[in-house]
């Protein structure tokens, strides 16, 4: 999948005026004899829309999910805001400012809302600590967001 893009910025403090707020450079990933990712560049800047395009198996979920730390490429580059990182996990991506709402997603209804949400922290966080963050970023974001709700019983 070898392209060159622009779109969104990402970042809790942002990019510097013209920086690339996230950078890939040269990203390759093999699974055994198939190359999903040969030499991907993807430039995103702040204040843009972008949109990731190609045929089946060209590579894009393998790049996406190795922008959220779910898949650590075999050679390559990521830089955000500037600065060159390690995306090991998606915790690693989220403390970066980056996260990703995947097409495909399965809640557990008979469960709360934290429930649902630690149950993709892979055990990193207390229960409490997963409650409280989902407080914490509704306030920030003015989100009505309760997470002691059943799932199963939302609109």
């Amino acid at each position: 999948m070898p392209s060159s893009g622009t779109g969104t910025g990402v970042g809790p403090s942002g990019p510097a005026p013209g920086r690339a707020a996230v950078r890939l450079d040269q990203i390759c990933k093999r699974y055994g004899s198939v190359q999903a990712c040969d030499n991907v560049d993807l430039v995103l800047h702040p204040g843009r829309v972008h949109g990731v395009l190609g045929e089946n198996g060209a590579g894009k979920s393998t790049l996406m999910k190795i922008l959220i730390g779910l898949v650590i490429p075999d050679s390559g580059t990521v830089t955000i805001n500037g600065d060159r990182v390690r995306l090991r996990d998606p915790l690693d991506a989220a403390e970066h400012g980056i996260g990703m709402v995947h097409q495909h997603f399965s809640l557990v209804e008979p469960l709360r809302v934290w429930e649902n949400v630690a149950l993709g922290e892979d055990g990193k966080l207390r229960p409490s600590d997963v409650r409280d963050r989902i407080v914490e970023i509704s306030d920030r974001y003015g989100l009505d967001v309760d997470p002691d709700a059943v799932v199963g019983e939302l609109p």
